[in-house]
């Protein structure tokens, strides 16, 4: 039996090199959400945000800020 505490990750972000372990992918999606329309247009950091989020929406499990390789 797993209590609330021993909840595993749903999703995994990592930006700017912070790993950031989310029980919620609506909560994740939101907190990124909020930061691209938050940030200037065009910015590394709208970039940043942009693509986490676009990966969150995608249902990955991991979601980096750096861009794939094999894309």
């Amino acid at each position: 039996m797993k209590f609330p505490s021993e909840a595993k990750a749903v999703v995994v972000t990592v930006c700017y090199g912070e790993k950031q372990e989310w029980t919620s992918r609506k909560e994740a999606i939101e907190f990124f959400r909020q930061g691209v329309i938050e940030c200037d247009t065009g910015s590394s950091e709208c970039s940043r945000y942009m693509k986490i989020l676009t990966d969150l929406m995608m249902g990955k499990s991991v979601c980096t800020d750096e861009e794939d390789e094999c894309d």
